[in-house]
Formats: C-alpha cells, structure tokens, sequence
C-alpha cells in the first residue's frame, strides 16, 4: 500500500508516512534521542547523495532494537545486517534494497508497538 501511495501522489505520502513514523519512534523511543523530522532527512540525504539516509537507517534500527529488548520483543534482523541489505541491495539491485531496508525497519517497529498496546 505504501508504495501505491507513494507512486499515486508523487512521492507525497512517502514524506507524510516518514513523519507519522519519526513522531511515532520520538514518542515510544523518547530516551534514546530524538530523529530530525521526515523533511531534514530528505534534504540531508539529498545533500550527501543518500549517504545520510543510510546512517539514519542504522541509528533508527538501532533505536528499535535497544526499545524492544526492554518490552521483551524479539527483532530477527540486527542494525547492521538492515543496513547491509539497504546497501547491497541498492547497489545490485537498482534501488531495491531502501525499500527492503525500510521493510525491516517497519515491520520490527510494528511488532514493538504491537507489543506496547498488548496485542
């Protein structure tokens, strides 16, 4: 659905999806510091030529990862092998690797939500 979203309103959902997630992750992962909002990170990964967003990739898996292990809620993927499927797969894959790295992020902020509520 995100990626129907996004192709149908030009990129546009994807900028509000990213900043419902931030303020999602800033509120549940208050203590771990705070995420720049969605716009300073795609104006800094634009300036960098991606290399920022792939930083924001790592330290945010690793916010959700510290989180989880504190309601108990086991996340299959580490920090760095998300990264390293963002990577490989962007540079083999034609760009398909963000979209799996972002996949891995979802889903694991997904269960540690679900996991918040007592679902």
């Amino acid at each position: 659905m995100y990626l129907i979203l996004t192709f149908l309103t030009g990129g546009l959902y994807m900028i509000y999806f990213w900043w419902g997630f931030i303020k999602d992750m800033n509120l549940i992962c208050g203590e771990e510091g705070e995420s720049p909002n969605s716009i300073l990170v795609l104006i800094f990964s634009v300036i960098t030529c991606g290399i920022y967003y792939f930083y924001w990739m790592y330290k945010h898996s690793e916010r959700i990862k510290n989180i989880a292990s504190r309601y108990n809620v086991r996340i299959k993927q580490s920090s760095e092998s998300i990264l390293l499927w963002a990577i490989v797969g962007t540079i083999f894959a034609f760009g398909f690797g963000i979209l799996l790295g972002q996949y891995f992020m979802i889903t694991n902020f997904n269960k540690l939500t679900n996991a918040i509520k007592g679902e």
